[in-house]
């Protein structure tokens, strides 16, 4: 690889790192597992400010407390003056998303990335509102619970 070659790959890889962030959480309510670290794309700080139909990477790390869980279905939505919005997921079954091995297997760091379309039929929100991202195996069993803050433009 030329010196050119390997300057673009390395400025596209910081370009990447700069628009992702780690970002704060709260449990909301993870009965089967722990969430690590919730890194979310774009975000240049808290909260995260998303667009009305922008595409948001979602990264949640967690550890399985269940072993052998064939099933890790994600569901989304946010809470918008009461109202529980739900989010369309690009893939509700995490088994499939790139950084998930399945069966979950206890003590296991799972690192899948989901891809969430903001609703493009929601008002602008320029006050936080919670976001929350649960995951479910085995006979609907809860494994974690996530909820961050989030404005809407």
């Amino acid at each position: 690889m030329g010196s050119s070659m390997l300057a673009v790959v390395v400025a596209v890889g910081l370009f990447a790192l700069a628009q992702a962030k780690q970002i704060s959480f709260t449990d909301c309510g993870s009965q089967n597992g722990v969430i690590v670290a919730v890194d979310i794309t774009p975000c240049s700080s808290e909260p995260c400010t998303f667009k009305r139909g922008q595409t948001v990477a979602v990264e949640v790390d967690f550890m399985s407390t269940l072993n052998n869980s064939s099933t890790a279905i994600l569901t989304a939505f946010a809470t918008i003056f009461g109202d529980k919005v739900p989010l369309n997921l690009a893939q509700p079954d995490a088994c499939k998303l790139p950084g998930t091995t399945c069966p979950l297997l206890k003590s296991t760091l799972e690192k899948p990335v989901e891809q969430v379309v903001v609703p493009s039929n929601i008002p602008p929100i320029f006050i936080p509102i919670p976001l929350q991202v649960i995951l479910t195996g085995d006979s609907n069993q809860n494994i974690f619970c996530g909820q961050v803050q989030v404005k809407i433009s």
